[in-house]
């Protein structure tokens, strides 16, 4: 008798122990683990959410890491052991910048409290940016605001006349005067209206005219803005277009006359050469068709290449030679410059050459 209360007494202090040791354990009861921030708005900024919690259990909380699911969400959490009883936190900051729809991130909290890991959740919904004047004219020169400092035009046949517009307000708080400098020829520049008053708006008017500009692909131009009569830092419009022939009209008889273009080689390999060694390269291009070839322009990839077509004009049966030089100053690696040789060759009005090879430091 005497040994089977000396057992249960053993198994009853044992579980006593038990419960001594558990409670004497941290342990994280936070108030909720979930946070529903609502709508919220891109330009509204950054949200936070505190989560607190307190030690419920019997030893003091501490908190060795807290991680989230994604860099656009930030915690910070209570540094310094928590005591039983105490109230602790971990703080989350969310933001939208840039992360318009519905959200939900985790944050993963690691401690030395019973039940750990801990996951707490933060979701939402954040609605778009509004346009505002530096979404819709993001350009600003002096007090004014424009759309864009550049004008592309795109693709113009030669003969061609096209008109493009620039957006402007004036942003400051007196009237402006816009007027323009250094404007190409084949570009009419005219501003609607000429004087802005503070809080209104207008236009750029450009208009471009191919056949004055007479020259042919990609080719670019640049004018002055100019602010009751001043220039202001980084005043220059750049304006853009793509100039080439119109050859939509010809008949299946003009296309079985028209010039052909070709190349004895596309491809000119310079092998290995010491940086500052200038390349100089030769392309033998013929015309196999039955009427003049005209050489429209040359143009290359970049200002260290310079390319130079003997004759402009190449008769039916013969040949010319285009010379391009590459300057390797200031290069190394391998290098791939391309010569554009612009013709009025109906099928190939492009034809493309390269000059490859290696620069060695």
């Amino acid at each position: 008798m005497k040994r089977r209360i000396l057992f249960a007494l053993l198994i009853a202090g044992c579980f006593v122990a038990g419960l001594m040791a558990q409670s004497r354990r941290p342990f994280m009861s936070f108030d909720t683990d979930a946070h529903d921030f609502g709508t919220i708005t891109e330009e509204g900024g950054p949200v936070t959410y505190r989560f607190e919690f307190t030690n419920t259990g019997g030893a003091p909380l501490i908190i060795s890491n807290v991680t989230t699911s994604c860099g656009c969400t930030a915690p910070s959490w209570s540094k310094e052991p928590v005591l039983p009883g105490a109230k602790g936190f971990v703080s989350a900051t969310y933001d939208p910048k840039n992360r318009p729809g519905k959200f939900e991130k985790t944050i993963t909290i690691v401690s030395n409290a019973e039940k750990s890991p801990v996951i707490l959740r933060i979701s939402g919904e954040v609605t778009s940016k509004l346009p505002g004047i530096e979404n819709m004219l993001p350009v600003k020169i002096g007090n004014l605001r424009l759309s864009s400092n550049t004008v592309s035009f795109g693709d113009l046949n030669f003969g061609d006349q096209d008109r493009k517009s620039l957006y402007v307000m004036n942003t400051g708080s007196s009237t402006v005067q816009i007027s323009f400098s250094d404007v190409p020829k084949h570009l009419l520049v005219m501003p609607n209206p000429a004087q802005l008053k503070p809080g209104e708006s207008g236009t750029i008017d450009i208009t471009y005219e191919t056949e004055l500009k007479n020259a042919w692909g990609f080719v670019t131009d640049r004018f002055q803005l100019l602010i009751n009569g001043k220039a202001e830092p980084l005043n220059r419009i750049v304006v853009t277009a793509n100039i080439k022939e119109d050859f939509s009209r010809l008949s299946q008889s003009d296309m079985a006359s028209a010039p052909v273009i070709s190349a004895e080689k596309e491809t000119f390999d310079f092998g290995t050469v010491k940086q500052g060694t200038k390349i100089e390269a030769s392309y033998v291009i013929k015309n196999t068709g039955k009427r003049d070839l005209l050489i429209r322009d040359v143009q290359t990839s970049c200002g260290c290449t310079v390319a130079v077509p003997g004759d402009k004009i190449v008769k039916p049966g013969k040949s010319t030679t285009i010379k391009a030089v590459f300057d390797t100053r200031g290069y190394h690696g391998t290098q791939n410059k391309l010569v554009m040789v612009i013709s009025n060759d109906p099928r190939t009005p492009k034809l493309t050459l390269w000059l490859r090879g290696t620069v060695e430091k």
